[in-house]
């Protein structure tokens, strides 16, 4: 079915909008009556046909009995038991070794057993005299380093000479920053000394709040002017008022007049 649309629609594709019409359409053609008249006659299930299918077909299945099996030479026996023999004593070698380094340590001997036990006691003395005790490692030569201290500062203090004779640079012209001395750090960013008086609070007579000197985190100060005529005063939301918040159309009258904010 997909074949036969390829041909009459050279121009279009098999989807997955189209695949399920044509997957169907083959399954009901292949359930067609005509078919399954034809796929029961064809098994004799109707009209009743008992010679349709070969009998041969339903017999159980017969274990396969070979030809009788040819002689092995030999030669090739013999050399298969050499091939075995060999590999044998190879195995049988690897298990003495296995045996001798598990037999070496002293956990061999202690090994979930309790150590209090007189035989226990008993073989672990005869390990350790059966071990070869272990020579001391031989002392080291010390080398004699006098000479290359000798050399080594003797070099350094030339070195330090050589240092010592190079002038000092005097400064020379460049930009305004290259040529400041660091600050101190006993300079207060916050010194009233450096900001006018019409930038500080009309309360505190500060620009940062009393409350904030020692906070170590960053915020943000809140600020408003007054409304009042004339005045233009700054003032500490918050801090040094009772308004916290200063929105739209709001007038703010600072706490020098003795009154609160009002709405328009």
């Amino acid at each position: 079915m997909c074949q036969k649309f390829v041909r009459d629609n050279p121009s279009s594709k098999i989807t997955k909008f189209n695949v399920a019409a044509l997957a169907s359409n083959a399954y009901v053609k292949a359930l067609s009556n005509s078919n399954l008249k034809v796929s029961f006659q064809k098994a004799g299930i109707y009209p009743l046909n008992r010679t349709a299918v070969p009998v041969d077909n339903f017999k159980p299945s017969v274990p396969y009995v070979g030809l009788d099996p040819t002689p092995v030479p030999a030669a090739d026996q013999s050399d298969v038991d050499s091939y075995f023999k060999a590999a044998e004593s190879v195995i049988d070698k690897k298990k003495q070794y296995n045996k001798t380094s598990i037999n070496k340590t002293l956990s061999s001997v202690v090994s979930g057993q309790e150590i209090t036990r007189s035989d226990i006691c008993q073989e672990i003395v005869s390990k350790a005299q059966s071990q070869p005790l272990c020579e001391p490692p031989a002392p080291k030569k010390r080398k004699n380093n006098s000479n290359l201290k000798v050399c080594k500062r003797s070099v350094s203090s030339q070195k330090h000479k050589q240092s010592c004779c190079y002038p000092i640079p005097e400064p020379v012209p460049g930009p305004s920053t290259i040529n400041v001395n660091l600050q101190s750090d006993s300079y207060s960013d916050d010194s009233d000394s450096d900001i006018a008086d019409e930038d500080k609070c009309c309360v505190c007579k500060q620009f940062q709040p009393e409350k904030l000197k020692n906070c170590e985190s960053l915020v943000f100060t809140k600020w408003a002017q007054c409304d009042f005529n004339g005045c233009k005063h700054w003032t500490h939301l918050e801090y040094c008022c009772k308004q916290r918040v200063i929105r739209r159309n709001d007038i703010f009258i600072c706490p020098c007049h003795g009154q609160s904010s009002t709405e328009e």
